[in-house]
C-alpha cells in the first residue's frame, strides 16, 4: 500500500489533531507484566504450604500492597497509572467509537456474570482444576481420568483461582476473559501507534480487537484464547516500545517486564510461542546488531523470568508424564508430515474455518471445492499424520461458537491488506509486522495437526493482526472509508454477542429463561436432558447426606456440573476426588487420596462419541475401563451416571 505521511509514535506526542492517547496504556502494559509475575509467584509460593486458601490470598495481597504503598510513600512517587493518565480529547466521531465498545463490553458482562461456565473445556478440565485447587489448598498435581486437567498449561487457572478464592462461592471465573476482552483493545492500540497510527487507526485497532466474533462469544466463558490473546499481545507491544527506545535506553526494567508478559502466554497456552516467535527474531536481530553484549545480558534476563514462571508446572509434568510438556502422544496433536504439500493441506483447512457462511448450501460447494482441491494434488484432507482423529474436513457454518465459530470479515481484511502490501512491495513497518503474524500462522500450521476447532485458536493471530490493519488502512483510505469499515466491524460484532451458541440472548430459548442448572450444560452437541440427569444424581446423594463423593468419568466428561449442582442441594462444597484412576497421574497420589473414604462412587460416562471409544477407552485407560472400587455396589443408575454405595449403606 502506498504510505501516507504518519507521524511517528514520538513525534505525534507533540499535539495537534493527531496527538496520541496519552501514556496510561503503556503504564497499564507494564501493571499487567509485573500482574503476571505476582500472581505466579503468590500462586506457586503459597501452594508450597498448602496455604493457597482465602485468607492466603487476601495476606499475600495485602502485604503486596502495604510494600507498594510504603515505596510510594517513602520515594514520593505516584503509581505510574495515576501520574500518566488523562482523560484523553475525542472527537464526535471517536465517541461513538468508544461507545461501541462499550456497549458490547456490557452485553459480554451481563454474560458472563449470569452464566455459569458451560464450554466443553471449561465444564470438563479448566474449572474443575480451578476448583480441586481450592480443595486442595495447593496447586498441584493429583490423579484423575481427565488429564488435561493436569498437563496443559495453567496460567488462565492462576488468575481464575486468586478471583474465585476472593469471591467465595459465587462463579466469577467466567470475568477472567471478560478482563481480557476489555483490556485487549487499549494494548493492540498501543502496537498500532508503535507501526505509526495516529488517533484514528489506534481507534479502528481497538475496534477490529473487540469486534472479532471468536474474542466476543469467548469473552462471557471460561475458555482461554481470549486471555492468550491479551498476553501475546502484552509481549509484542513492550518488544515494540523497546525496538522504538533502542537497546541501548533499556534496561532490566523492561527486560523483566518482557519476560513476565512472555512468560504468562507461554504459561497460558503453549502455541503462543508460534505466534511470538517471528517477532522475536524480526526485533532480535535489530537489536543484537546494535549492542549484542547489552542484547545477550537483556534477553538472557527476560529468558530466565518467562523460565522461572513456567518452571514449576514444567517440573511437575516431568515428575508425572517423563517430559516437561506433559503428555506425549497421547494428546495426537502433533503433525507428523512435513512435505509442501502436507503444509499447504494444513494452511488451506485452517484458513476455511474462517470462510463459512449462514447458508449451507455456499458452505457446502467451498468443502467440497477444498476436498476436490486435495483429490487433485493427491492428498487425502483427513491423512491420520495431519488430521487430529481422522477428523472429516468442513467449512463450519456457526458464526456464533466459542469452540468453533469463524472471524470472516476479519480473516478477508487481512487477506486483503496482505495482497495488497505485496502488490505495491510495502516496506512499512506494519507490512513487516503483518508478515510477522503470517510467519506464527505458518507455523502453527507446519507443527500442529488440523482440528476443527482451530479458529478458536487462531484468536490471538487476530487480535495482533488488528494493529497492522488499522495502519496500513489509516494510511491510505479516507475518513470516510475508514468510517464504513468501522461500522461494518462493529455490525459483525452484534450477532455473536447476543446470538451466542452457549449464552444466547435473542434466539432459540434466551439464556435469561432457561434455569440455572440447565445453563450449566447448553452445550448443543450434549445430550439435551444431562441437567436432569445430572441433578437427579444430586438429589439421591443430597437424600443420604453424601457430599464426600468419588467420580469415574470419561476425559472429555463434564465435571464442573456435578460440583455446581451438588453445591446448590446441599448448600456447601462437596468434597470430589477421582478413584481408580489407571492413567500416569496416579502417580501423584497424595496421603488425602490414599486415605480418601467417599460415601458414594458416581461414574460418568458423557461424551464419548461411539465412533472415539475405542479410540479414547485406548489412549486415556491403556487397562481398560476403570473398576469401581471393592465394596461399594449399585444402589442408582439413570442413562448415562451410575451411583454406587458402601455395601455396607442402607
Amino acid at each position: 500500500m502506498p504510505a501516507k505521511s504518519s507521524p511517528s509514535p514520538t513525534t505525534a506526542a507533540s499535539g495537534g489533531n493527531n496527538t496520541r492517547i496519552p501514556g496510561w496504556r503503556d503504564a497499564f502494559i507494564d501493571a499487567s507484566a509485573i500482574l503476571a509475575i505476582a500472581v505466579v509467584s503468590i500462586t506457586e509460593g503459597l501452594s508450597g504450604f498448602e496455604a493457597l486458601t482465602r485468607t492466603g490470598i487476601l495476606s499475600a495481597w495485602g502485604i503486596v500492597a502495604l510494600a507498594l504503598a510504603g515505596w510510594f510513600l517513602r520515594t514520593g512517587s505516584r503509581p505510574a497509572l495515576v501520574a500518566r493518565a488523562r482523560i484523553p480529547e475525542l472527537g464526535r466521531e471517536d465517541k461513538y467509537y468508544v461507545a461501541f465498545v462499550a456497549f458490547i463490553c456490557l452485553v459480554c458482562l451481563y454474560l458472563a456474570i449470569a452464566s455459569p461456565p458451560n464450554a466443553p473445556d471449561a465444564g470438563s478440565y479448566h474449572v474443575p482444576r480451578v476448583l480441586r485447587w481450592i480443595q486442595e489448598a495447593r496447586a498441584a498435581f493429583y490423579p484423575t481420568h481427565i488429564a488435561r486437567q493436569l498437563w496443559i498449561g495453567p496460567g488462565w487457572e492462576y488468575f481464575a483461582v486468586h478471583l474465585q478464592l476472593l469471591a467465595g462461592t459465587f462463579p466469577v471465573t467466567n470475568l477472567v476473559q471478560w478482563t481480557a476482552m476489555i483490556a485487549t483493545p487499549a494494548v493492540v492500540s498501543v502496537i498500532a501507534r508503535e507501526l505509526g497510527a495516529a488517533r484514528r487507526g489506534q481507534l479502528l485497532a481497538a475496534l477490529f480487537t473487540i469486534s472479532i466474533p471468536m474474542g466476543v462469544v469467548q469473552a462471557s466463558g471460561s475458555q482461554v484464547d481470549l486471555f492468550v490473546g491479551f498476553w501475546v499481545a502484552a509481549s509484542i507491544a513492550l518488544l515494540l516500545r523497546i525496538r522504538r527506545a533502542g537497546i541501548e535506553n533499556s534496561g532490566i526494567y523492561e527486560a523483566i517486564l518482557l519476560g513476565g508478559a512472555v512468560g504468562m502466554a507461554t504459561l497460558s497456552k503453549a502455541t503462543s510461542a508460534l505466534f511470538l516467535l517471528p517477532f522475536v527474531l524480526w526485533i532480535g536481530f535489530g537489536l543484537a546488531k546494535r549492542r549484542p553484549i547489552r542484547f545477550a545480558s537483556l534477553a538472557a534476563i527476560a529468558i530466565v523470568i518467562a523460565l522461572t514462571m513456567n518452571v514449576p508446572h514444567m517440573l511437575r509434568n516431568k515428575a508425572i508424564y517423563g517430559s516437561p510438556l506433559g503428555v506425549r502422544g497421547s494428546s495426537d496433536v502433533t503433525n507428523e508430515l512435513f512435505t509442501p504439500a502436507a503444509i499447504a493441506s494444513n494452511v488451506v483447512r485452517n484458513a476455511a474455518l474462517h470462510l463459512g457462511t449462514p447458508w449451507a448450501s455456499v458452505n457446502k460447494v467451498l468443502t467440497d471445492g477444498i476436498i476436490e482441491l486435495h483429490g487433485l494434488a493427491g492428498i487425502d484432507p483427513s491423512d491420520a499424520r495431519t488430521t487430529f482423529q481422522r477428523w472429516g474436513f468442513s467449512v463450519p457454518e456457526n458464526w456464533d461458537d466459542e469452540g468453533m465459530g469463524s472471524n470472516q470479515l476479519h480473516f478477508l481484511l487481512i487477506i486483503a491488506v496482505t495482497a495488497v502490501l505485496t502488490v505495491t512491495k510495502s516496506s512499512s513497518q506494519a507490512s513487516r509486522y503483518l508478515w510477522c503474524v503470517l510467519a506464527g500462522a505458518l507455523l502453527f500450521s507446519i507443527f500442529l495437526k488440523w482440528q476443527p476447532w482451530h479458529s478458536r485458536l487462531h484468536l490471538p493471530l487476530f487480535i495482533i493482526a488488528g494493529a497492522a490493519i488499522a495502519a496500513s488502512l489509516e494510511s491510505v483510505l479516507s475518513s470516510r472509508r475508514l468510517r464504513w469499515i468501522a461500522v461494518a466491524l462493529a455490525l459483525t460484532a452484534l450477532s455473536p454477542a447476543f446470538r451466542n451458541t452457549m449464552r444466547p440472548l435473542v434466539v432459540r430459548r434466551p439464556m435469561f429463561t432457561t434455569p440455572y442448572e440447565e445453563r450449566l450444560f447448553t452445550d448443543p452437541r450434549g445430550p439435551s436432558n444431562a441437567w436432569k440427569v445430572y441433578g437427579s444424581a444430586a438429589d439421591f446423594l443430597a437424600a443420604r447426606g453424601c457430599n464426600k463423593v468419588g467420580i469415574i468419568i470419561d476425559p472429555m466428561g463434564w465435571e464442573y456440573p456435578l460440583w455446581k449442582i451438588m453445591e446448590r442441594r446441599t448448600g456447601r462444597s462437596p468434597e470430589i476426588r477421582h478413584v481408580a484412576v489407571t492413567n500416569l497421574s496416579r502417580l501423584a497420589l497424595s496421603d488425602e487420596e490414599r486415605n480418601f473414604a467417599p460415601c458414594a462412587i458416581m461414574t460418568i460416562h458423557y461424551f464419548v462419541p461411539k465412533a472415539k471409544e475405542e479410540y479414547v477407552m485406548s489412549q486415556f485407560f491403556p487397562d481398560g475401563r476403570p473398576q469401581v472400587l471393592p465394596g461399594y455396589t449399585a444402589a442408582w443408575k439413570q442413562e448415562f451416571i451410575t451411583i454406587y454405595l458402601p455395601a455396607t449403606a442402607k
